[in-house]
């Protein structure tokens, strides 16, 4: 091959990796709050229209407009108030509508224009849309929104003392829930005696009218958090929850729930158990799920040792330290089988900073995005992710069998990354940042303590294969493979 053609090929091979670099970019950001100190998005979803909706978390103990572009809200003094908001496709707000003040934990919608909340409700903290909650009633609440936010019917149960619902998940005409509970706790027809220890308990729910279809429980808690449900998903008419052991172990029917383990439990349809999958270390705390709808994917992290399989990832911090938990991610089979499994590597330890976590997990057009916090100096690939504050965003993009493809990182000062949602191509990203937040080239301030932003990550990935033998000319088109780390 020419001198000449070699240069080319160096120079195509140059920007092929520089087009790597720049895959995924960070396309716009976008931040709102007032004043107040504790304000965020937790809660966003896509409409089949590709509008996106947001649930924003507000504060009101200081009086301020809020602006969601051209539509503002004065909040007065003393008065918390959160609001949902409608962004058109150009992400533009078309439409913003206070709703009260109750505790948000869950947040979808289904295909037919309609959202659906799930959260808890206190003494000062009762008001959802135009319903006063009487917590005599029980602290937990599911409520479904027509396309305006207006009521359609809302479903409040549970105990008085302390309950809630977790997590709220649409599938196929179906929606699922997990919540927690202390003491005497009503969910429809059934009555659950949970003692003084918050259990763990999930569900099915009418979409028509919020009756109850079923409801279950799988462990009752004797000590503080024995058996912790994090998420759930449904596949192929099963169930699979997520979550952790704290206690010294468990048994669920005949199988073991070691102690410090991570879990993924499958059920039927109808909350029944199935088999358990474990990962067990000191403490490993898997946070989300979701799935391709062939396999599983999760993420979470682990403290010391852990058992994957036949292999043992052992602790890159001092083993024995408390609170050192490191990142991981995953995937088994709908099976329970397990498939692959990977963590960033610590290139720098900072004193009495260990938390990290994954969070959240999207799947959109047979890729992986995982989002969460990490407080550590971590490597991926050849990318180093630095820790200018405490609480970073970790973002990382997947393919289907563990390759990780993208990393990126932002620079919160306490916030994190809450969620995800897809759009066509790209997804959408929310939470709230303390003070100052950057993401990839885009900054902003907040404008008084902790604010709540959303970002759009657009996709530019190229395509890649097996690498041909060669030999190669000037012209040529290289397809470069995946690296497995």
């Amino acid at each position: 091959m020419k001198l000449v053609n070699k240069f080319y090929l160096i120079i195509f091979f140059i920007s092929i990796l520089n087009f790597k670099l720049k895959s995924q970019n960070f396309e716009w950001l976008k931040t709102y709050g007032t004043k107040n100190l504790s304000e965020g998005i937790n809660q966003l979803c896509v409409d089949s229209n590709k509008n996106c909706i947001i649930y924003f978390d507000g504060s009101g103990a200081i009086s301020d407009t809020l602006k969601f572009n051209k539509i503002n809200f004065q909040i007065p003094y003393g008065k918390k108030e959160d609001f949902m908001v409608r962004f058109d496709s150009s992400f533009k707000t078309s439409y913003a509508k206070p709703m009260g003040n109750v505790s948000v934990l869950g947040f979808c919608n289904d295909n037919f224009g309609n959202y659906f909340l799930s959260g808890t409700i206190t003494k000062t903290s009762n008001i959802l849309d135009t319903i006063q909650f009487e917590l005599k009633k029980g602290r937990a609440f599911i409520a479904k929104l027509d396309y305006n936010f207006n009521l359609k019917w809302v479903t409040q149960f549970g105990s008085d003392t302390v309950c809630g619902v977790r997590n709220l998940k649409y599938f196929n005409k179906h929606l699922y829930f997990t919540g927690y509970s202390m003491d005497t706790t009503i969910i429809g027809k059934d009555t659950f005696y949970f003692g003084n220890q918050n259990s763990n308990f999930f569900g099915e729910i009418n979409i028509l009218n919020g009756n109850f279809l079923w409801s279950k429980y799988l462990y009752k808690n004797i000590n503080f958090q024995d058996f912790n449900l994090t998420d759930l998903i449904s596949l192929n008419k099963n169930i699979f929850l997520t979550g952790y052991v704290v206690s010294k172990g468990i048994k669920i029917n005949t199988d073991t729930f070691y102690s410090g383990s991570g879990f993924i439990i499958k059920t039927d349809s109808f909350g029944n158990y199935i088999q358990r999958f474990l990962i067990r270390s000191n403490l490993t705390m898997i946070y989300c799920i979701n799935t391709d709808g062939k396999n599983l994917y999760i993420g979470g992290s682990f403290n010391d040792t852990l058992i994957w399989d036949k292999r043992k990832f052992l602790p890159q911090y001092k083993s024995g330290t408390p609170f050192a938990s490191e990142l991981f991610i995953a995937s088994v089979s709908k099976n329970l089988i397990h498939r692959w499994f990977f963590r960033p590597k610590i290139i720098e330890k900072t004193f009495n900073s260990y938390g990290n976590n994954f969070l959240c997990i999207n799947y959109n057009l047979g890729f992986l995005y995982f989002g969460g916090y990490y407080n550590t100096k971590i490597l991926i690939d050849s990318i180093v992710l630095p820790l200018p504050n405490s609480h970073n965003i970790i973002l990382l993009k997947t393919d289907t069998i563990g390759n990780i493809l993208w990393a990126n990182h932002g620079n919160t000062n306490k916030g994190g990354l809450n969620n995800f949602t897809k759009i066509n191509s790209s997804v959408l990203a929310c939470g709230r940042f303390n003070h100052y937040i950057q993401l990839g080239n885009l900054t902003d301030t907040s404008k008084g303590g902790s604010d709540g932003f959303i970002t759009k990550i657009t996709d530019y990935s190229i395509t890649r294969g097996k690498v041909s033998p060669g030999p190669y000319c000037a012209g040529d088109t290289i397809l470069i493979p995946y690296s497995k780390f």
